[in-house]
């Protein structure tokens, strides 16, 4: 019976020691998200004068502490984002250098994994050069998991380290969606460099994230370096020589271009196909008609919808669906024109 009693008495002492803790847990937070609201609206009108040029900085008068620093750095984070001003941008973006490089550097080298991911985001938005050095530290000498790796990658590339440019040059075992992430961060400038400079000495997956991000540049100053790819070894890289000729619409090699009709990849025929109907030169009409017998189906779509593109285009597919002896060429010539007439009717 006593056993018991003084069971109960445990218990109940220890079910009062936990409500009094949680009580206590919640009075914290609660007076914390308190001083963070004050905080916010302090540090918002700060952040609003920066923008406006009514100041250059934070005052020293302000107190400085943990919870200063986060709330900072969710406000300069949303004005940024806020902000299309690159002259504003750039304020809040020292301003954030000036405050929050001290903590940042110590968290890279002791906070937790989810801290150090997390100053690793924030150094890359606010694009801290003052940080550069660190992170081509951690990049050098530390074991990181590999989100940490690849975020401290994208940063150094945001900051344009020319150290991680020359290991790229390197054709390090990066995944291809890594280099394609660095390169879109370098611009369009370096892109020009190693196209002409370094294509060659750079692996294929290098090569083709490359040119994959010069393509999506649409940088006209490019059409010539992709010109000159043509009649590269690697079949990869003609097939991106050839992407970028559709997207620019435009090129010197109007003559070399024809030997892709009759390519071993089906792949550069279709892009000789759509490469054909984008520029509309006569020379092309006759290819264009053999590749409606092609054996794949995207390279004759490819050819019926370029014919479909040129003056006596609908014309020709007409002929062909009267007068070919190949299915192929006639089922694909019948289908555009169905489809031609179809919009015609549309239109009227």
């Amino acid at each position: 019976m006593t056993y018991l009693i003084s069971l109960i008495m445990i218990l109940f002492l220890l079910n009062i020691t936990l409500l009094i803790y949680l009580l206590i847990r919640k009075n914290y937070h609660q007076r914390k998200q308190i001083r963070k609201m004050e905080l916010e609206k302090e540090v918002t009108l700060l952040i609003e004068e920066i923008a406006r040029n009514k100041r250059e900085g934070i005052p020293s008068s302000v107190k400085r502490s943990f919870l200063f620093y986060e709330v900072l750095q969710e406000i300069i984070s949303h004005y940024i984002q806020l902000f299309n001003d690159q002259e504003t941008s750039s304020a809040l973006k020292q301003v954030a250098s000036d405050e929050l490089s001290v903590l940042y550097r110590k968290k890279l080298r002791k906070g937790s994994w989810s801290e150090r991911m997390n100053v690793l985001y924030y150094i890359e938005d606010f694009e801290m050069k003052v940080l550069r050095g660190d992170l081509w530290l951690e990049y050098e000498t530390k074991k990181q998991t590999e989100a940490e790796k690849y975020q401290i990658i994208r940063a150094l590339a945001t900051l344009h380290d020319k150290r991680l440019l020359d290991q790229i040059k390197g054709s390090p075992d990066w995944p291809y969606f890594l280099f394609k992430e660095c390169f879109r961060r370098y611009g369009v400038e370096p892109l020009h460099f190693l196209i002409e400079n370094c294509l060659t000495d750079l692996s294929e997956r290098v090569q083709v994230a490359l040119l994959d991000v010069a393509i999506e540049s649409k940088d006209l100053k490019l059409s010539s370096l992709f010109d000159e790819l043509l009649l590269a070894d690697s079949p990869e890289v003609r097939i991106r020589a050839l992407k970028a000729i559709f997207v620019f619409g435009a090129t010197s090699k109007e003559q070399e271009l024809v030997q892709f009709q009759s390519s071993d990849h089906w792949v550069e025929r279709m892009l000789f196909a759509r490469i054909a109907g984008k520029l509309k030169l006569q020379r092309y009409c006759e290819l264009l008609v053999k590749l409606l017998s092609d054996s794949s189906w995207w390279v004759r779509q490819a050819a019926a919808e370029s014919l479909a593109r040129y003056e006596s285009g609908l014309f020709i597919l007409e002929f062909v669906y009267e007068t070919s002896k190949d299915k192929f060429a006639r089922d694909t010539a019948y289908q555009w024109l169905g489809e031609a007439v179809g919009q015609n009717v549309d239109n009227e």
